[in-house]
């Protein structure tokens, strides 16, 4: 019987087939070039692609270099941060729907060097895209809103995301989520790198760009060095999804997008380690954020009291007009029907954990 139209494809290309050939030798360098023996292939790909990357982001830039570093915001950007699976990519679907807003596409983050041709000619690339997020049920395309945590990987700015490729690695994974504790060549390259994708977004785009990133939650010191009128959109859920829900995330990421098949091991750990960090961190500094500049709320909330959400924030970041977003946004969600979420069949223990390591978080923002 013949797959019809309709039936999703099962397979995408890895995600490092989208990088710099220097930020492609540097991510296998940080890790010893210790490839799996049943990954081992990629190298090979990846390496040829990343040559072609670099080629054409080197011509983008003898056509558009000189204007882009002169590129300056015109709107203050407003980024979404929150813990992975907390919500942040269905606020941010949400935020797109209002026409004075744009962000980085999948297309943009996936291929950031060669962005522009790959928007040109997607049409003939669906191949490498898979219909659906490998660790939910979220759509992909190449106009799909993306995370810019990528874009910033395969350009070679350090990253968390590098242990995607190395699960097996030790990364300072707190220190790459900060930032300000890395060596100051490494904080430079980091901000060189995400200042000129900032710039090139704008350049092609001069609507209010929206950034969403789980690793930006701990970022606001150096976000508000690069951009001191940037507006904070944060969003939290209950840790008893969460936790269970990070686990699948990165268990199927270090399976599918891995460069060494994966041990796994103390994951469970190392999610709940990091979910403190990330909210110690944003306690210790979401007060350098201005009020008017940053708004708090729960996923819940979202879920049940969508529209009441969104134009609490609108009022509090100054997002303009919210009666101007109000008809597609109640549009949109009128069809949408009921979303399908992750299921998971939580064991007492894991629970009794989660309870015990996120106590203090989940009695701050009233899931106790």
């Amino acid at each position: 019987m013949s797959a019809s139209k309709e039936s999703p494809r099962e397979w995408g290309a890895h995600i490092w087939i989208g990088a710099n050939f220097f930020a492609w030798l540097r991510l296998c360098a940080s890790a010893r070039f210790r490839f799996g023996w049943r990954q081992a292939y990629l190298f090979p790909i990846c390496t040829a692609s990343s040559l072609g990357n670099t080629l054409l982001g080197y011509l983008q830039n003898l056509r558009d270099g000189e204007k882009i570093r002169e590129t300056e915001l015109t709107q203050e950007p407003l980024f979404i941060i929150g813990h992975w699976r907390t919500g942040t990519t269905w606020l941010h679907e949400l935020l797109m729907l209002d026409a004075r807003h744009h962000c980085p596409t999948s297309a943009d983050c996936l291929h950031p060097t060669r962005s522009m041709s790959v928007g040109k000619l997607k049409r003939y690339f669906n191949w490498l895209m898979p219909e659906k997020r490998p660790m939910d049920n979220v759509k992909l395309g190449w106009d799909t809103p993306q995370e810019d945590e990528f874009a910033l990987l395969l350009l070679g700015a350090p990253s968390p995301y590098q242990k995607i490729a190395f699960p097996n690695h030790h990364y300072p994974l707190e220190e790459l989520l900060d930032l300000d504790r890395l060596p100051i060549p490494e904080q430079k390259t980091w901000e060189r790198v995400f200042v000129r994708f900032i710039q090139t977004m704008t350049y092609f785009d001069s609507r209010r760009l929206v950034l969403k990133s789980p690793p930006h939650t701990c970022r606001i010191p150096k976000l508000l060095k690069l951009f001191p009128k940037a507006k904070f959109l944060h969003i939290v859920r209950n840790p008893i999804s969460v936790i269970p829900s990070t686990i699948k995330l990165w268990t199927t990421l270090y399976r599918t997008q891995g460069l060494q098949t994966p041990n796994l091991r103390n994951l469970q750990d190392e999610v709940l380690r990091t979910h403190t960090h990330v909210y110690q961190r944003l306690e210790q500094t979401v007060g350098m954020i201005p009020p008017t500049q940053f708004h708090e709320l729960r996923y819940e909330d979202l879920v049940d009291r969508p529209i009441d959400q969104l134009e609490q924030a609108y009022r509090t970041l100054g997002l303009g007009s919210f009666e101007q977003y109000r008809p597609v946004l109640e549009s949109y969600l009128q069809g949408q029907g009921q979303f399908e979420k992750n299921r998971f069949n939580l064991s007492e223990d894991l629970v009794s954990l989660i309870r015990k390591e996120c106590g203090q978080m989940m009695r701050k923002y009233g899931y106790s």
